[in-house]
């Protein structure tokens, strides 16, 4: 028993896994600038989507939808693009629920009944805390998305779990790389 016991000592313990962190915190991905997202299928967050894409107060929900569309196209013209959005349920049990409720304790908006040609004249980050809007928004882009070309889903909570089934998916035959974008 002692030498079963020596044997796990020899490695070094750690609180964190030293893959995933480092003395300043998690590890960041480099992303090399010569790599050609062509030879890739790539699956999208459209969590970091929506919050990627700046738009400007007073654009439409069309420019929006325009403006996510040009993004995906420009950055990602992969083999095929899978965007896949939360299903805005603040839910005790995703694995964001934390961070969602400090967002939407911080920032709020007022409730907005959207379509394709109304104006956003609230600042993007307070209009994407209220999951009303940004459910709203969602579907009005997933809409927008499939008209254009560009696979989207929709997951019924935490779209971590739809990702990985879709990666899982898109990868068979075993041969095929996918590039993962959250």
């Amino acid at each position: 028993m002692d030498n079963d016991l020596r044997m796990y000592l020899e490695y070094e313990l750690a609180p964190f896994p030293l893959a995933l962190f480092n003395n300043s915190g998690m590890r960041m991905t480099t992303t090399k600038k010569d790599w050609n997202p062509s030879n890739f299928d790539i699956v999208v967050d459209g969590g970091f989507l929506m919050h990627k894409v700046i738009w400007p107060r007073g654009c439409t929900v069309f420019n929006t939808c325009e403006a996510y569309i040009k993004y995906v196209k420009s950055h990602y013209p992969g083999r095929s693009c899978c965007v896949i959005f939360d299903g805005c349920t603040n839910s005790l049990n995703s694995t964001n629920a934390p961070v969602q409720e400090q967002w939407y304790r911080m920032k709020k908006s007022s409730d907005i009944n959207l379509h394709l040609n109304t104006e956003i004249n609230v600042k993007q980050d307070y209009f994407l805390s209220n999951e009303h809007n940004k459910s709203m928004l969602i579907t009005l882009s997933k809409s927008q998305l499939d008209e254009n070309g560009i696979e989207s889903q929709q997951a019924s909570g935490d779209a971590n779990l739809l990702i990985v089934t879709t990666v899982i998916d898109k990868s068979k035959p075993l041969d095929k790389s996918i590039i993962v974008i959250i």
